[in-house]
Parts: structure tokens; sequence; C-alpha cells
């Protein structure tokens, strides 16, 4: 009886105490942008109302195909197999910056990833961007496993220190072109 007794009250605390959202709640980050505490609130109503979901590259390629080949921005294996997109979208910059990449199709990446990446924003989705740098000292121009050291080189005085600052305005330009985007 005493088993069931306490089964009965461990239940009864954590039903009363799962359900309700703190209203104190808040990001920890006292300066935390409308947007941040935007994002931030929506992810927490979302609380024990299912689980999440994250895909890289969702909508950019799969399983035998890429959105450039076939010229759509909506096909996603994640799409397929659940019929929903995910929540989370996971975009890697190393593609737009890649010195195998032809640099007359540099700019059609950037477009074409900055149109995926709205489209995602649209739906609703959560945009996570990574970069996996190429090794810009490897002779060859190493891909991100080549582990030639590069960050002196990149520094302040090193020899692709203006290099590398001029890549770092492409990118804030990208960024400050989908917000600009994004905030219309």
């Amino acid at each position: 009886m005493k088993k069931i007794l306490c089964l009965i009250f461990c239940y009864a605390l954590l039903s009363v105490t799962g359900n309700e959202l703190s209203p104190a709640a808040k990001p920890i980050d006292e300066k935390a942008t409308k947007e941040t505490v935007e994002l931030f609130n929506s992810l927490r109503h979302q609380m024990g109302k299912g689980i999440l979901f994250g895909h890289q590259n969702t909508t950019l390629y799969g399983v035998g195909w890429h959105s450039h080949k076939q010229g759509t921005k909506t096909k996603s294996d994640c799409f397929e197999a659940t019929g929903q997109y995910p929540v989370v979208y996971g975009w890697d910059i190393n593609s737009l910056w890649n010195p195998v990449i032809p640099k007359n199709k540099v700019k059609r990446n950037l477009d074409w990833m900055r149109e995926l990446v709205l489209n995602a924003y649209e739906r609703g989705g959560v945009n996570t961007f990574s970069w996996h740098l190429w090794n810009p000292i490897s002779p060859e121009g190493g891909n991100f496993y080549d582990t030639t050291p590069a960050v002196h080189e990149l520094l302040s005085g090193g020899k692709k220190h203006t290099w590398f600052k001029a890549e770092l305005d492409k990118l804030a330009d990208f960024f400050y072109r989908v917000k600009a985007i994004m905030a219309r």
C-alpha cells in the first residue's frame, strides 16, 4: 500500500510541477536582442509539445540529389521521410569559400544559400551556421581536415591576415543581406 501511495504522490507532484512555465524565465543575457527574446519565448512555449528536430543542409542536398542541379529550393529528404521540415536548419559556409569552386560560382552559391536560409526562416525555422574554413596556409589549399598550423598567419601581422579580414567581411555582408531581407 505504501508503494502505491508513494507512486500516486510522485505522479501528482510531477503532474503539477511539469505543466507550468515559470513566468520569470527569461534569457540569462540582460542585453539579449528583441529577436533573441522572441526565439527564447517561442522555444519555451514548445516545451512538452514534441521534439524539435534539426538537420544539416536539409534543402541543399540529399540522397541522390543536389538543389543546384535540380533547381529546387524545397526538396528535403527530411520532408520526404516525415512530411515535415526540421525546426533547426544547419548550414555550412564552407561551401561558399572553397578554393576548388571557381570564383564565378561563388556569387551564385551565396545567392542560392541566401534563398534557402530565407525559405527556412519563412517556414518558422531556426537557422544555424558553421564554417569549416579551408586551410589557407596549406600549399594545396587544404580542406578543413588539414592540420598545417595556420592561426598565427591569420592574426595581425600574419601573411594571410588581410585575406582573412576580407573573407570575414564577405561573411558579414552575407549575414547583413540575409538579416535585411528578413526584416522586411
